[in-house]
């Protein structure tokens, strides 16, 4: 006669069962409550413990029996869970690279992680590397997952960076952090242009993040990306810039707009010794976000549709209310955008407001030589004309002209 689920759960579940019939039910049932229930019992067989301890970790270890199995059994995988599960930190509390040590370690990671003596810092370590599967196994237990959190929370109050960026994406990936939780820690984090982690994480993170956002626009997730966006090196954009479209524009523009201030910001106050770094982040942060701004709308497009273009990607960058910009300029942006002389020729045709924001942003180049059979140096030569009309010297592009008749608009460039 076959026994229901419920009656071997209530078996199961008896103190006064004994060893030998849970480890017939071990054996026999495949129901993951029953297994967890005989896996709990304080009267489990050593052999039985064994065997649960790699699937049902938490209540092996807080298993009565377990400190028995320790006393009394020589094998030394389940010394080690023991010694883990009593001092976390003993064994991750120093480095996250112990997880390079054994292929054994993502069982003693859960085992440190599901103790309550697990401090910060070895939480911190263990949840950079451990796969996000075995996280969100962990977390189901209410008690574990509040605890992680607050230790998350508590070092980044404290000041202290608790997670790097693939700590960071793993938590919200396996939902110890919110949405709005991962902006928060990657603000407080301080990062501008500096972090990144593996491949996979990355894309797999962005592409998830990326569909919250695309169908619901909601504010946290528009705040989590423009933080990733802030963050990460440069070489993070390759992976993902076939993802990019339209719809991420106000996303990069708000970022542009933070790290343009984040720049102001460490500009005048050169007394802090990481000034001139955060500064120079800071820059090749606003050369990656403009490329991005690039790519979408400038060299995505077919050749023959960049006349269009021109009016659009004026339009949209005044939509988007970003600051002036050296577009053209590849110390400044790359992809940089630049106008050849057919393209010069549609600019000649369009009103002056563009043809002044094109030639102040570099499109055209950064020198020219004076011209009228030259399309670019007339445009310039009409745009500075104008801007005279509008606001005197003060507003021209240029106030001279060298001997050799080239006109530089920046002042890098040097005349020979």
């Amino acid at each position: 006669m076959k026994i229901s689920n419920k009656e071997l759960l209530k078996i199961a579940t008896d103190s006064d069962t004994d060893s030998e019939a849970l480890l017939h039910i071990w054996v026999t049932s495949r129901s993951v409550k029953v297994r967890k229930a005989v896996a709990a019992n304080p009267n489990a067989s050593a052999e039985v413990l064994k065997a649960a301890a790699r699937l049902y970790m938490e209540e092996v270890l807080t298993n009565p029996g377990f400190e028995m199995l320790r006393l009394f059994d020589d094998d030394p995988w389940i010394k080690y869970i023991g010694e883990i599960y009593e001092n976390p930190s003993k064994f991750f509390g120093n480095s996250r690279y112990i997880a390079y040590r054994t292929q054994e370690m993502e069982e003693f990671g859960r085992a440190a992680l599901i103790s309550p003596k697990a401090d910060s810092v070895s939480i911190s370590n263990l949840i950079c590397y451990m796969p996000v599967s075995s996280l969100k196994r962990i977390i189901k237990s209410e008690v574990i997952k509040q605890r992680i959190k607050n230790a998350i929370a508590d070092g980044f109050d404290n000041n202290v960076v608790m997670l790097d960026m693939e700590g960071l994406f793993k938590s919200w990936d396996s939902e110890i952090i919110t949405t709005i939780e991962l902006a928060a820690y990657l603000k407080k984090s301080g990062q501008v242009s500096s972090m990144s982690c593996r491949k996979g994480v990355y894309l797999k993170t962005f592409k998830k993040l990326n569909k919250e956002y695309l169908e619901g626009k909601t504010s946290d997730s528009l705040e989590a990306l423009k933080h990733i966006f802030i963050a990460s090196r440069g070489s993070c954009f390759n992976w993902i810039s076939y993802e990019l479209q339209s719809e991420h524009l106000p996303v990069i523009s708000e970022a542009m707009k933070l790290v343009k201030k984040l720049e102001k910001y460490f500009k005048s106050h050169p007394i802090h010794k990481s000034s001139r770094v955060q500064v120079s982040h800071c820059r090749h942060a606003l050369k990656e976000l403009a490329g991005m701004v690039v790519d979408v709308l400038w060299v995505w497009r077919e050749y023959e549709d960049r006349v269009d273009g021109l009016v659009e990607f004026y339009e949209e960058v005044n939509k988007l209310q970003l600051p002036p910009y050296k577009w053209g300029s590849s110390k400044k942006v790359w992809p940089a955008l630049r106008l050849s002389n057919d393209l010069c020729e549609q600019l000649d045709k369009l009103p002056i407001q563009v043809k002044a924001f094109y030639v102040r942003s570099m499109c055209l180049g950064e020198w020219f030589y004076v011209s009228r059979s030259e399309i670019k140096s007339k445009i310039v030569e009409e745009v500075n004309q104008w801007l005279y009309d509008r606001g005197g010297v003060e507003n021209v592009l240029y106030t001279s002209i060298s001997l050799k008749k080239i006109i530089a608009l920046d002042e890098s460039v040097v005349i020979p």
